[in-house]
């Protein structure tokens, strides 16, 4: 026998279960999709220039190149690992020469970089990039660089 609010509703019984089953499910998927990892909100990157010993320096040439390195973390600050970072910047030579790095366990991707192109001295930006899960980051840094 079925409960008189239910009776009294006309409310099929395979209707009741079938609307029971639905709820359930929906309640237990917790919500809309995107990437449990990040909140609804972007990743952090940001762009140090470093020399050989983890140093930050602010100028290469042509011969005293230096590490274009970013620090990829997640919105509660996690490293996020095995992400593509894009580097780029006028008048910089990179290695790789696609100018691209994996991040590391500690959520560092760093490219090695010289100055190159026309000679004379100047400043440049030098910027990097990547996605994670559909959350785009971006940062940029600038450097002096002297051509001779």
């Amino acid at each position: 026998m079925l409960p008189n609010f239910v009776q009294r509703m006309r409310v099929k019984p395979a209707g009741l279960a079938l609307f029971a089953s639905l709820a359930l499910a929906l309640s237990a998927c917790g919500g809309g999709g995107g990437d449990p990892g990040m909140n609804g909100t972007n990743p952090t990157l940001v762009v140090t220039i470093v020399n050989q010993a983890g140093d930050s320096v602010t100028s290469i040439t042509t011969t005293a190149g230096a590490f274009a390195r970013a620090t990829v973390k997640d919105s509660a600050g996690r490293a996020v690992v095995n992400t593509v970072v894009q580097f780029t910047g006028l008048g910089i030579a990179f290695t790789p020469a696609s100018g691209t790095a994996l991040t590391d366990g500690a959520g560092m991707a760093t490219v090695g970089m010289l100055a190159s192109g026309l000679a004379g001295t100047g400043a440049v930006e030098i910027s990097a990039s990547t996605v994670v899960g559909s959350q785009s980051a971006s940062g940029k840094v600038g450097i002096s660089i002297t051509v001779p």
